[in-house]
């Protein structure tokens, strides 16, 4: 086999979460190497590393298949958020064991990375470790989430649900600012909007694939995560956009239940008739 076919051969083997793992380690590295932030690194490793070992530990138990793609990414998102290794391993730890625990008819409800950060943040606030969400998006800091998110969004199939949220989101900013007089221009370069658009919002698990249920869902999320500029979240020290995906998920997770009702109802009439 001659190493161009031999390397064909590799590429048709990559999927999205291959494309996907890449760019998180790469936002991470280029964040810690520009920001000389090198204590980063431990987590940037450490948190994957225990979501894989995880995984397979629960998946074993379980005797199903375990998805360690799907696993390290998920350590590779909450590495990126949160601040300190203690937060990023314990935070992966309860994300992967919220994965296998809350399920409705053996699908998973909720973003594990999302679940995992907001429920370690409500625990650290009653415990007095923290008086603000402690979720700092450190590796969403980069210019580069952009084109790197728009490729993602696109591989996964879902650039309806972030274009959507992104459309939404920043036409109520906008729509807010004129109506009170204090527009920014600079509230439209967020890009820890951009990064939570194109990476968290996007797990196929969790996020309607319709094309209207994308679009629907998305500008449900938008709402949502503009809703927290008006509502009294002083003392929640969970991250609001984590806490509105998680909102977003039941919603996803109650109207596949509701299809897959319609479908069975649908099938036994099909079958009498």
């Amino acid at each position: 086999m001659t190493n161009e076919a031999q390397a064909m051969r590799w590429y048709k083997r990559l999927t999205v979460y291959h494309y996907l793992i890449a760019v998180l380690i790469f936002l991470g590295i280029f964040y810690i190497i520009h920001s000389t932030r090198f204590d980063l690194a431990y987590q940037l490793i450490l948190a994957p590393t225990v979501a894989v070992l995880l995984e397979a530990a629960i998946s074993k138990l379980k005797g199903k298949p375990a998805r360690l793609e799907s696993a390290l990414i998920c350590g590779l998102l909450v590495s990126l958020i949160m601040p300190s290794i203690y937060f990023a391993l314990a935070t992966t730890a309860v994300a992967i064991l919220i994965k296998h625990i809350l399920r409705i008819n053996g699908n998973q409800i909720f973003n594990p990375a999302a679940a995992g950060i907001v429920t370690v943040s409500i625990i650290a606030g009653l415990l007095g470790f923290v008086n603000s969400s402690p979720a700092e998006w450190w590796g969403a800091t980069s210019f580069l989430i952009i084109p790197f998110g728009l490729f993602i969004a696109w591989k996964i199939r879902r650039l309806e649900l972030s274009l959507t949220l992104l459309v939404v989101y920043f036409a109520l900013l906008i729509l807010s600012g004129f109506t009170n007089g204090s527009f920014n221009l600079n509230s439209l370069y967020d890009i820890g909007v951009f990064f939570f658009a194109f990476f968290m919002v996007t797990e196929p698990k969790t996020s309607l694939a319709s094309r209207n249920g994308k679009i629907i869902s998305g500008a449900i999320l938008a709402s949502l995560m503009f809703a927290g500029n008006y509502l009294p979240l002083r003392y929640l020290t969970a991250d609001w956009f984590l806490v509105s995906l998680m909102i977003a998920n039941i919603f996803n997770a109650a109207n596949s239940t509701a299809s897959t009702i319609y479908r069975l109802i649908e099938q036994i009439f099909i079958k009498y008739d």
